[in-house]
């Protein structure tokens, strides 16, 4: 038995279907649950429909991205553990993050390694792109409530300040995630700084032109051409 045959096996597939069913199940009771209260309150049918039509245009626009994610995963993951984690909760730069993490920890060079070696690695590869995740929930159950609160009090006492404070704070997050790609080669350096382009360019383009529609498919197609410019970096590195 080989890495893919646990992580391309039936079992996980069942398991993991079963999980992202129970959150469907979440799905439609919320939205009957909503419907039902919308009802109550008078709101107007068309408003309710209208704003259904919304969300589900910009869930869609989301979820191409998130399925270019899988396929970039499924080669070092398989299918059904990427799946799973892009469809519950994580993303693309997490989840490789965590995975090639764990590979390192485990002494692989690279997380392809990691699949050549057998089904062991597996487990602790899955480990850490939950664990971390788990207890992040955990954490916000607990105290994302006195968080809020307390960044409401710094931006309204402290004034630019605490808008300053929350600002170097996403920036600090952002920086953990972007730092990783200028230790990977020429080609991953020039595929992200063409991917910042490429965005800047489209929300021009919409803020500029007034394409609405554009403004929630920026991410997918960046993805998209950020991966085609990734061919190109690598044929002109060669």
């Amino acid at each position: 038995m080989n890495f893919f045959d646990v992580a391309n096996g039936s079992l996980l597939f069942v398991l993991v279907g079963a999980g992202i069913a129970y959150v469907l199940v979440q799905c439609v009771l919320f939205l009957r649950m909503s419907l039902k209260r919308a009802r109550e309150l008078g709101i107007d049918p068309k408003v309710v429909s209208n704003t259904i039509k919304s969300s589900a245009v910009f869930t869609l626009a989301p979820s191409i991205a998130v399925a270019l994610g899988l396929a970039a995963m499924a080669a070092s993951l398989g299918i059904a553990w990427p799946w799973f984690r892009l469809s519950v909760i994580g993303s693309v730069s997490y989840e490789l993050m965590a995975a090639n993490m764990a590979s390192s920890a485990l002494g692989f060079a690279k997380l392809a390694d990691a699949s050549k070696a057998g089904p062991e690695p597996l487990g602790a590869i899955m480990y850490a792109m939950t664990g971390g995740l788990a207890g992040a929930i955990i954490l916000d159950i607990l105290f994302i409530k006195k968080v809020d609160s307390l960044a409401v009090k710094m931006k309204a006492k402290a004034g630019s300040f605490g808008i300053v404070a929350i600002g170097v704070l996403y920036y600090a997050v952002l920086a953990v995630f972007v730092a990783p790609f200028f230790g990977q080669g020429v080609v991953a350096v020039a595929t992200f700084f063409t991917s910042i382009v490429l965005t800047l360019f489209q929300g021009f383009l919409a803020r500029k032109f007034k394409i609405v529609w554009l403004g929630n498919f920026i991410l997918s197609f960046s993805l998209i051409l950020g991966m085609c410019s990734a061919v190109l970096w690598t044929a002109l590195a060669k």
